[in-house]
């Protein structure tokens, strides 16, 4: 199952419906596209960037996990037991994202990434959509449509997945 989500391509295109008062996302807009890469990191697999997700929002809040010494980073594995393995480092200023850099792994990884590899983790989608798209299972085919809510605020969003060019 892990092998496949790491095979598992990013959507092309997604399509939202709704806003949030709280972040502001979709205000003023009836509906809006976002590209699969904005929604996933290039090189990443929904298997690793879904784990990251948790501990990104952790952070952003300004979170902390309590076996960590160092309140300012964390480390986290994908899901591959012979997976990669990333370090989570907190950017200063408050509410502004984090930085996400592969420290080690056992094997290669299937997506290409590799000891040294480092991306922002930025705004360009709240991330407390990123949970309901990831796991929903609708979304992963194309022209697929979910309703989801977002855990930052309980708001409502309808997202589809647009279809490939040449797609119906």
């Amino acid at each position: 199952m892990i092998e496949i989500m790491c095979q598992q391509e990013v959507p092309a295109s997604l399509t939202l419906e709704g806003s949030c008062e709280m972040c502001g996302l979709g205000k003023n807009k009836s509906s809006w596209q976002i590209s699969g890469n904005d929604l996933i990191p290039k090189k990443f697999c929904f298997s690793a960037f879904f784990v990251l997700v948790p501990y990104w929002l952790s952070m952003k809040q300004g979170g902390w996990f309590r076996w960590r010494e160092n309140k300012e980073d964390v480390t986290v594995q994908c899901p591959r037991p012979e997976g990669v393995l990333f370090l989570i480092t907190r950017h200063s200023s408050p509410n502004q994202g984090a930085n996400a850099q592969v420290i080690s792994m056992l094997k290669p990884c299937p997506r290409g990434l590799e000891v040294g590899f480092s991306i922002e983790l930025q705004n360009n989608l709240c991330p407390g959509l990123i949970p309901g798209i990831f796991s929903s299972p609708e979304l992963a085919q194309s022209g697929g449509e979910s309703m989801i809510t977002c855990v930052c605020a309980g708001n409502r969003f309808k997202v589809r997945n647009a279809p490939q060019t040449g797609e119906i």
